[in-house]
């Protein structure tokens, strides 16, 4: 309807500590789009975290206000520990946080380019829109062949004219247990996060979440203990990530009602 909207698409599990920050960058980044940029918010990495994406910022392609816009040089999968410390040292690294800001135009053109059947579909849908009842003139076999494919990989890694906007924002995409640990506020002085029945004795730093049973702890430090009713999971807190190794081996054993 709009060739030159600006949207921002944004998945549904980011925390945003420094709400005012974002709105502002936010601003900035539509004024990148209007120059035709696909812009992906790039967040200041506070540790060498393995759980996420990174985005390499290249070149500089211009200023607002006190902001730089950089080229995007490469992104990057989850990496291994030692090269998450290299980016780290680096200084031009940037946690992928999937936030992105684009013209509608932009974003339709590089779909047509790089998702040609995706476009395809979409413009068969744009048929359909206006019209009244819309929902019940937009048959399956619409959706239904398209494969799997995130905008990532689809779009931003192929494209030339992706841009970054470096963000401190505050920024978690709450991917984990240990994350709950470091986002929610302390139960006590022990600094335990504690949801639920929990009676501990030299028990520090853990998060404990049991809604339906009481859990007794002696002795533990920096864990997670999660009870959920059917199943208890128990890890360090620096392996909240490896909670997916268990989900594949749940998998793999045919344990689907775990799943």
């Amino acid at each position: 309807r709009d060739p030159e909207a600006v949207m921002a698409c944004l998945s549904a599990d980011h925390f945003i500590a420094r709400v005012d920050e974002f709105r502002r960058l936010l601003d900035v980044a539509q004024e990148a789009a209007r120059a035709n940029h696909l812009i992906t918010m790039g967040i200041q990495p506070s540790y060498p975290e393995t759980g996420y994406g990174y985005i390499q910022a290249g070149e500089p392609l211009m200023t607002i206000g006190e902001d730089v816009i950089y080229r995007v040089a490469r992104f990057i999968e989850k990496p291994q520990r030692e090269a998450a410390e290299r980016f780290i040292a680096q200084g031009n690294f940037y946690w992928n946080a999937g936030i992105f800001i684009w013209r509608t135009a932009a974003i339709l053109e590089a779909l047509a380019q790089y998702m040609p059947d995706l476009h395809q579909r979409l413009m068969a849908i744009q048929a359909f829109w206006d019209e009244e009842g819309r929902e019940g003139l937009l048959p399956e076999p619409l959706w239904s062949p398209i494969e799997t494919e995130t905008i990532d990989y689809g779009v931003m890694e192929k494209a030339d004219n992706v841009a970054v906007i470096p963000a401190d924002i505050g920024w978690s995409d709450v991917g984990n247990w240990g994350t709950l640990l470091e986002l929610l506020p302390a139960s006590d002085d022990t600094e335990n996060v504690i949801l639920g029945d929990h009676v501990g004795i030299d028990t520090r730093r853990s998060l404990i979440y049991s809604p339906h049973r009481l859990v007794a702890t002696v002795g533990l430090e920096e864990m997670i203990i999660v009870d959920t009713g059917d199943a208890i999971l128990i890890c360090p807190k620096d392996r909240a990530q490896d909670v997916k190794r268990l989900v594949e081996a749940l998998d793999r054993q045919g344990r689907h009602e775990l799943l």
